[in-house]
């Protein structure tokens, strides 16, 4: 099997993870057989066949969690490009912002009123 192919970028976890001693991980046990499924009677209700479909199916927790792991991955992606574009797009305004500021002449500070102390 290939491996899933990972955004640019993303983090890549050791390989010994996620045991930090580096043990291996024992097997998955083989999955229990499943039962013909028995040819469904008349008068079931939609609600009933569809809990007796998934029933039927096992659940594969390695596949489940891959299938979890590479969406996170998609995701993280994702709001990891749109969050660079918006710095980017933020330093070129301000960037702007420094320009056009820059070229306007600045005005001379203000001269305050000295205070003459009060005798008293």
């Amino acid at each position: 099997a290939a491996a899933p192919a990972q955004a640019a970028g993303a983090p890549v976890p050791p390989a010994n993870w996620p045991d930090p001693a580096g043990q291996p991980l024992p097997p998955m046990p083989a999955a229990a057989p499943v039962p013909a499924a028995a040819p469904p009677r008349k008068g079931r209700g939609a609600r009933e066949t569809a809990a007796a479909a998934a029933s039927a199916l096992p659940l594969n927790p390695a596949a489940w969690w891959n299938t979890l792991q590479e969406q996170f991955t998609k995701i993280a992606a994702t709001a990891a490009a749109e969050a660079q574009a918006a710095a980017k797009a933020a330093a070129e305004q301000t960037a702007d912002e420094k320009k056009v500021r820059g070229a306007a002449p600045k005005a001379a500070p203000r001269k305050r009123k000295r205070r003459t102390p009060q005798r008293g």
